[in-house]
């Protein structure tokens, strides 16, 4: 199989979304005959080169995150691109991979309906879309802390690999809780605020501002 793996995301080969489609790719290589190429769409050299290829291609993984629920724009010019491309009678089988900082599956579910209709709409077979919350930070966190969502992102590729398909089971595992109890959404945001944003702001020397008003009336 012939898989040309699209990163979306606008970091580009830095980023959370490459992150998790390389360990896709891992798993999906495990199957001997399989061959894949990887580009960022956010370079306008990649981009042209995942336009050309686009349709040639056995299928297609398109990554990218979510930025408050919705796609990043270069992906959405991008599906407009291709939508206005000749499309050809045999047509590439479309998996996609959705990440989110936000930790509750509620999130990805909206696009991940709307990934679904737009197979549809480009005629192509439907393999799924890989949806993962709280994803934030994984590249910096321990390797036995990610050891686990990393080995099921290579299980995913290595089943597609094989079949060309998606377990819908270990799809929606994967995408875990629509949504997370009101303590554990607590105890999350403070997680990430002390490990995180704090951190951002005491490193740009904005800690002791943090509470700071200035466009308050009277200041």
């Amino acid at each position: 199989m012939r898989l040309l793996a699209l990163n979306g995301s606008p970091r580009g080969p830095k980023s959370n979304s490459r992150f998790l489609t390389d360990e896709f790719l891992r798993g999906f290589a495990v199957t001997p005959a399989n061959q894949a190429e990887t580009l960022d769409i956010a370079r306008p050299s990649d981009r042209e080169k995942a336009l050309a290829a686009f349709w040639n291609s056995d299928a297609v993984l398109l990554g990218f995150p979510l930025y408050t629920d919705a796609m990043p724009g270069l992906v959405k010019e991008f599906l407009e691109q291709v939508a206005t491309l000749p499309r050809p009678d045999r047509r590439p089988t479309l998996v996609f991979l959705v990440q989110s900082g936000f930790p509750e599956a509620t999130h990805t579910a909206p696009v991940a309906r709307y990934l679904e209709r737009l197979a549809g709409r480009l005629g192509c077979a439907f393999a799924g879309v890989v949806r993962r919350g709280n994803i934030e930070g994984i590249r910096t966190q321990p390797a036995w802390m990610v050891r686990g969502i990393l080995g099921r992102f290579r299980g995913l590729g290595e089943s597609f690999g094989r079949t060309g398909q998606l377990d819908p089971q270990e799809l929606h595992k994967l995408a875990g809780r629509e949504r997370i109890p009101r303590f554990a959404l607590r105890l999350v945001c403070w997680w990430s605020r002390l490990m995180f944003w704090d951190r951002e702001l005491k490193a740009n020397h904005a800690y002791g501002k943090r509470f700071d008003t200035p466009y308050a009336s009277g200041q």
